[in-house]
């Protein structure tokens, strides 16, 4: 019995599209041994459903916490106060 590696992986980059830069580069990879599968083989189909929702579950997580210590270190903006909201004010000092 030939016993081969099978090898799962997936990559999801978030990228700025205005100016080009990467925010983040997450990857997520699975391996499991089989008896036999090639590219024709129908057991292939068969261990690409049973893998894909980990894959996409690994991944998922691994973007969150990306976004999770970007938003930790992000410094927020202060919102300026609407111009009528200001003026009122302005008048009852």
């Amino acid at each position: 019995m030939l016993v081969l590696p099978v090898f799962f992986a997936m990559d999801a980059y978030v990228i700025d599209t205005r100016n080009g830069y990467l925010y983040a580069h997450v990857d997520a990879q699975k391996e499991s041994a089989e008896d036999y599968v090639s590219l024709y083989s129908a057991s292939g189909e068969d261990l690409i459903k049973q893998n894909w929702p980990t894959i996409l579950s690994d991944t998922a997580t691994a973007m969150r916490k990306v976004f999770d210590a970007e938003r930790a270190k992000a410094v927020p903006v202060p919102v300026p106060a609407p111009p009528a909201a200001a003026a009122r004010s302005a008048a009852h000092e």
